[in-house]
């Protein structure tokens, strides 16, 4: 079959096919294959129609090329859907995979594409070709919205799981219309006083008497948006649930909902969480926020604002699954949360328990260095709880104390078991350990030093400091200025600035003291022949007494200022060179083929032109002005030629003085791009060509004259003269 019979078969005539050479070909099975473009309806939205027709055309082509390479047929089925037909013994050739490298790079389009690829192996040769179409279909819709899987193969299992999806989606809104969601508490605890502090509030599906494990539908509801209108239920309950408590007597302990960052997305969240507080009369400290870590991987500003809005309003906002992200530290660098949920089950399958308990201790005092609480989660031994109090971690969550419950059985609980109210505010820590707290073999240094860029922690009394550690970036990074064996107390960047960048540390120092928050500034340090330019952050980690703790963070912006000069430099110097040359230099930028702007003149320009520099910005509207006008059409197409062709070129034509008069100019132009300039840039170099053009004058002239009188000169006279003609001739 050649490829031009392959290249665009309808569904009919595609299905038709299929089906024979299924069924006329004993020597193996087949692969039927889904082919579906991702996101199609955006792209055809983006580029328009033009360039989707160009696209399925070229995916279809590419298809076609590959189906008549492994002995196959293909089709286009409808708008974004393929679907191909080959032997299974061509699987794991390369020409599948050149379809597929191909496809996703198409030549209509500035970036790749996704496609997604479902596969059936046809066993059955009597199988009806309509249900192999729609299982290699079901394979695909697998790995819709996966990022890392493109292709899979089709299996009952899967199949299985899919329906099941399908049917949580068509159940959803019955569901929440019927209340079937209901409200779970798994309880909280202090294990050092055995006391309840509060619980954490989750969600179950009850189906007709049978529970749907919310691991088979939060995610599907946090793909399809409706996690936000299940969340709004879920919120609405607990407040109805404080009120009730309250209305009944009852002791009344925080509770946790969870926030996913599709909420956080809705710009309305914040109105509907402190609607929900008025409208059931809640003291915003009983509604804890539970928002998890790697909701703030990669996020928006708007995200990051509304979590520091409900903040700035008194909610008590927790970070869940602390520790899972890549960016822990960003996460509490940028997010004001007042405590940490630290998911001990990350470290069950840990080679290393040593390192693992390391890790979880560094995480309870970094913690603590941030004014932040710590609840443990997924505590299910007691010797996990007796570890976590030894480092300074009393909140418990977990099996070991309770699994999730419904409320009866927690309002059970809240009436018979000692509770405990829970602290809002966290204090400043008034007492700490310095011998093991700043010891350098401890894993405290090992996260420390882990820190990008210097880093150091000092004392502040009594506008004075003592540096307490230093990470191995801030010693690598002062080698040479701080010099080698300076006591540690005395290794701050403070004991080695100037008078006047001395005074703007301790600026910073007094205002991250007064506003509680990170302080930053710029200071310049010069020691050792060298001068580093920082930008340094700062904030309180702990107080005793009259005794401030801080941690410094240094960022080193020495390269980027040395380049920001050695560029301004390089800037006047060629800016002198280029007003001193004598030929003139001009620099015109154009957009769509028009003069938007003379974004340079030398002085020897105006010169030539007969103008001062005032005089040519205040009577020179457009270059054209100073172009004679028998040549500006020559101009202006000489110059678009330079452009196109983005090669320098050279012509010669007529310009006028600021007086009226003609001369001749030779401009060489050539095309560049310019960073920070939008259009492309020419740059000219004009030289004044009027005597060159007189003097060729004159020896045409003579040449003339000689040519009518050389007839009546003598045989040598003539042989002489005639040699000095062509080298004039030469000349002109």
């Amino acid at each position: 079959m050649t490829g031009n019979r392959m290249l665009h078969l309808e569904q009919e005539i595609f299905f038709k096919q299929a089906k024979e050479l299924i069924r006329t070909h004993e020597d193996g099975y087949y692969i039927f294959s889904f082919i579906n473009v991702n996101n199609f309806t955006l792209i055809h939205e983006q580029y328009g129609s033009e360039t989707s027709d160009m696209l399925l055309t070229h995916i279809t082509t590419c298809l076609a090329a590959c189906a008549e390479q492994v002995g196959g047929i293909c089709g286009h089925i409808i708008a974004d859907q393929f679907v191909i037909l080959y032997p299974q013994s061509c699987v794991g050739q390369p020409v599948l995979k050149e379809f597929y490298d191909k496809a996703i790079n198409p030549p209509c389009m500035e970036k790749k594409i996704g496609i997604r690829i479902g596969n059936y192996i046809v066993a059955d040769r009597q199988e009806d070709i309509t249900t192999i179409y729609y299982r290699a279909r079901v394979a695909a819709e697998s790995v819709r919205g996966s990022y890392e899987k493109k292709v899979a193969f089709y299996s009952e299992e899967l199949r299985s799981r899919l329906l099941r999806r399908q049917q949580i989606v068509f159940d959803m809104d019955d569901a929440l219309e019927k209340e079937q969601f209901e409200l779970w508490i798994q309880p909280q605890y202090n294990h050092a006083t055995g006391a309840l502090i509060g619980g954490e509030v989750l969600v179950r599906w009850n189906k007709d008497g049978q529970y749907i494990s919310p691991a088979d539908f939060i995610e599907i509801f946090e793909q399809n948006g409706f996690i936000y209108p299940m969340d709004r239920y879920v919120w609405e309950r607990a407040c109805m649930l404080l009120q009730r408590w309250r209305n009944e007597g009852r002791t009344m302990l925080p509770l946790s909902v969870n926030v996913s960052r599709c909420d956080l997305q809705h710009a309305d969240v914040v109105e509907k969480l402190c609607g929900l507080l008025q409208q059931y009369e809640i003291p915003i400290d009983l509604l804890r926020l539970e928002i998890t870590e790697t909701a703030f991987s990669g996020t928006q500003n708007e995200i990051l604002e509304r979590v520091r809005e409900l903040v700035r309003l008194g909610f008590t906002v927790e970070i869940d699954d602390f520790g899972s992200g890549y960016s822990s530290l960003n996460t509490l660098k940028d997010v004001p949360a007042a405590i940490l949920k630290l998911d001990m089950r990350f470290f069950e399958n840990s080679e290393n328990e040593e390192r693992a308990g390391n890790i979880i201790e560094s995480v309870v005092h970094m913690a603590r260095w941030l004014n932040m609480g710590v609840i443990a989660e997924g505590v299910e031994h007691k010797y996990q709880a007796d570890y976590l109090v030894s480092i300074g971690c009393y909140d418990i969550q977990g099996y070991y104390y309770a699994k999730p419950m419904p409320i009866a059985d927690y309002e059970q609980r809240l009436d018979s078991e000692r509770t405990e109210a829970v602290r809002n505010d966290v204090k400043f820590v008034e007492h700490f350990d310095n011998m093991e707290f700043w010891n350098p073999k401890s894993i405290d240094t090992l996260v420390f030093n882990s820190y990008v860029g210097g880093a150091y922690v000092f004392e502040y009394a009594n506008g004075e400091t003592d540096v307490l550690r230093v990470n191995d970036q801030y010693r690598s990074q002062f080698r040479g200025i701080i010099p080698e064996g300076t006591p540690l107390g005395r290794c701050g960047i403070c004991n080695y600035l100037a008078p006047q960048e001395r005074a703007r540390f301790f600026e910073t120092v007094e205002r991250a003291i007064q506003n509680r928050r990170e302080e930053s500034c710029d200071i310049e340090v010069s020691a050792a022949g060298r001068t580093e330019y920082l930008q340094l952050r700062m904030r309180v980690i702990a107080k005793a007494d009259e005794r401030y703790l801080l941690y410094a963070v240094i960022t080193n912006h020495t390269q980027q200022r040395m380049a920001q000069q050695t560029e301004q430099n390089l800037t006047r110097q060629m800016q002198a060179i280029l007003q001193n040359i004598q030929d003139g230099v001009i620099a015109i930028v154009f957009h769509d083929k028009e003069i938007i702007e003379m974004l340079f003149i030398n002085e020897a320009f105006y010169k030539m032109y007969g103008y001062t520099q005032e005089q040519f910005r205040q009577e020179v509207d457009s270059i054209n002005d100073v172009i004679h006008p028998d040549a500006r059409a020559m101009v202006k197409a000489h110059l678009m030629e330079v452009l196109a062709q983005r090669k320098t070129a050279t012509c010669e034509y007529r310009c006028l003085k600021r007086d009226g008069s003609v001369f001749w100019v030779q401009m060489r132009n050539s095309p560049f791009t310019l960073e920070g300039v939008s259009g492309s840039v020419l740059l000219g170099v004009a030289r004044d060509i009027t005597a060159q053009k007189q003097a060729r004058a004159k020896l045409r002239q003579l040449s003339e004259e000689a040519q009518r009188e050389i007839a009546h000169c003598s045989p040598r006279a003539q042989q002489l003269l005639t040699h000095v003609l062509e080298e004039i001739d030469q000349l002109l």
